[in-house]
C-alpha cells in the first residue's frame, strides 16, 4: 500500500517508464519514508554490565551472603562512603553462578579492593579466597578445519587432545574456554 500524492506516483512512473510498478512503488515508499520490509533479528544477547560486580563463592557461602543481603548491602555501603567512594551498591544477588552485586557506577580497582576486605572480614563464611572482579568481555570463536579423527584413522579426536593443541598456539595464550570443546 502506498501513501503519499497518485500525481507522484505518476511522475515517477513518466521519469522510469521501464521500471516494473513494484519498483516505482518501493520508490515512492523510501521518498516518503516509509519502512518495508521483516524486523531484523537481535542476535546479540546481553551479557553482565560492567556496572556488576563478580564473585565466585562456594555454594554455602553463597547462601550465607544471600540470606542476609540487605544487610550486607547496607555495610558495604556504609564502607565505601567512609572511604569516599562514589560507588553505590543497589543490590546483592546470584547471577552467573556466583555472587553479583549491582552498583550505580562502573568500579574502580580500590572499589573492588574495599569489597574484598569486607568479605574476607565475615567470620561465617569458611572461603577466604575471595576475588570480587569485573566481567570481562566475551569472543566466540569457531574453529572451521579440523580432523575429525586423531592420529589414528580409526580413533576420535579427544576433547584433551583440543585442549592441548589450543594452549600450546600462540594466539590462544592466556584464553579461557568458557565451555569444554
Amino acid at each position: 500500500m502506498t501513501k503519499g500524492k497518485p500525481e507522484n506516483l505518476l511522475k515517477l512512473r513518466e521519469a522510469f517508464p521501464t521500471l516494473p510498478t513494484s519498483k516505482i512503488i518501493k520508490m515512492n515508499n523510501v521518498r516518503l519514508g516509509v519502512k518495508h520490509g521483516k524486523p531484523k533479528m537481535q542476535i546479540i544477547t546481553k551479557g553482565p554490565s560492567r556496572k556488576n560486580i563478580l564473585i565466585s563463592m562456594n555454594t554455602t557461602d553463597k547462601g550465607k551472603i544471600l540470606n542476609n543481603t540487605n544487610t550486607h548491602t547496607n555495610q558495604i555501603n556504609g564502607l565505601l562512603k567512609s572511604y569516599k567512594s562514589s560507588i553505590n551498591i543497589n543490590c546483592i544477588r546470584e547471577l552467573w553462578n556466583s555472587i553479583t552485586i549491582t552498583t550505580n557506577v562502573v568500579a574502580a580497582s580500590s572499589d573492588l579492593t574495599f569489597i574484598e576486605k569486607y568479605f574476607k572480614g565475615l567470620d561465617n563464611l569458611k572461603s577466604k579466597d575471595i576475588l570480587p572482579c569485573l566481567p570481562q568481555s566475551k569472543s566466540f570463536l569457531k574453529i572451521l578445519g579440523v580432523p575429525y579423527f586423531g592420529d589414528n584413522s580409526s580413533a576420535f579426536i579427544s576433547i584433551a587432545q583440543v585442549e592441548d593443541t589450543l594452549s600450546k598456539t600462540f594466539m590462544f595464550k592466556g584464553i579461557t574456554l568458557s565451555s569444554r570443546p
